[in-house]
């Protein structure tokens, strides 16, 4: 019998397993650390049919708005309804682009005319930024979709062993909300976005907390997106970087960053994680 990792991720992600107070799934977190100690006692004991080879679990972090979800109208949608409520001129989707990336908080500052955003109280400023969330959580699926392709791409790596993860510097509440709603077959083992008092992309604390938290190691570990801001994160972090020239910012971008891979459909992702 030929054992291989891919067998035992399958079995274990088919399991219920059985608790004192009845039966409950087992995160997908949970499913890997069990394989992962299957894995070092069979090393322990020299099961000579379990090749290191076979052992090539990576961790992905991926980036959410412009990486697997196109959501740039309804992030504009939501930013031109306060400017327009508080009389300010709106942008268009291609200078949102530019625009987006770094956080609600700075989004409402840079949309805002530069006179106004010179002059403006911190508390005026956390204002706009509240009705721009408020106005984003209510129409946040008017026409936001995942990339073609990226739903596909997701479940392989999945079933191939690798652990999945999402970081975003939007909102948490609200990341969560579009990952479940949008990917709600993806077994992804986190899922974070903005909170209170943690630092925002390119800080390299929260993927190096990820990192930690799920069990991997910086060299066998990528950050997806599509920006200079996912880029640098992961060059922060000391992971390979992967942009994806199908988002928002587009390949030049991605270049001028030195992103260590760079591609131009979901379907790739395999080849590059698995080479």
């Amino acid at each position: 019998m030929h054992l291989s990792y891919a067998f035992f991720y399958k079995f274990l992600a088919s399991c219920s397993f059985h608790v004192q107070y009845g039966v409950t799934s087992c995160s997908s977190l949970y499913k890997q650390k069990i394989l992962l100690n299957v894995y070092h006692y069979l090393k322990l004991i020299n099961y000579k049919h379990f090749s290191d080879s076979e052992i090539r679990m990576k961790t992905l972090l991926f980036d959410l708005d412009g990486t697997l979800l196109n959501s740039l109208e309804d992030i504009a949608f939501a930013a031109n309804a306060v400017l327009t409520a508080h009389g300010y001129p709106n942008h268009s989707l291609t200078e949102y682009r530019q625009l987006v990336g770094n956080g609600f908080y700075r989004l409402i500052s840079k949309a805002l005319p530069p006179q106004i955003a010179n002059t403006i109280t911190e508390n005026t400023l956390s204002g706009l930024v509240t009705e721009a969330r408020t106005w984003y959580k209510n129409n946040m699926c008017r026409a936001t979709q995942p990339y073609a392709g990226i739903i596909d791409a997701l479940g392989i790596l999945s079933d191939a062993g690798h652990m999945l993860s999402v970081l975003s510097n939007k909102p948490h509440e609200l990341t969560v909300a579009l990952v479940e709603h949008f990917f709600p077959h993806i077994p992804f083992t986190m899922v974070l976005g903005a909170k209170e008092g943690a630092p925002l992309k390119p800080d390299p604390t929260v993927p190096r907390e990820m990192l930690h938290a799920m069990g991997g190691t910086a060299n066998q570990a990528f950050y997806i997106g599509d920006s200079d801001v996912d880029i640098l994160t992961a060059r922060n972090a000391g992971i390979t970087s992967i942009g994806v020239a199908w988002g928002f910012r587009g390949i030049e971008e991605l270049r001028a960053a030195n992103a260590d891979h760079i591609i131009a459909a979901p379907a790739e992702l395999i080849t590059v994680v698995e080479k």
